[in-house]
């Protein structure tokens, strides 16, 4: 199971994605996150798990 997961992700992406995605975070518009979680929480409700 460790060799498996080694072999689909390297050492490295794990620092990367991290990266990225705080990045990408600290880059995006507020309004338009905002957007996105009111777009998640209104499939979660309709799928009743909220």
């Amino acid at each position: 199971m460790k060799m498996m997961k080694t072999n689909l992700l390297p050492v490295n992406d794990d620092k990367n994605y991290t990266n990225t995605k705080s990045s990408t975070k600290n880059n995006f518009p507020k309004r338009k996150r905002s957007y996105f979680w009111d777009q998640i929480i209104k499939f979660l409700k309709k799928e009743d798990v909220v």
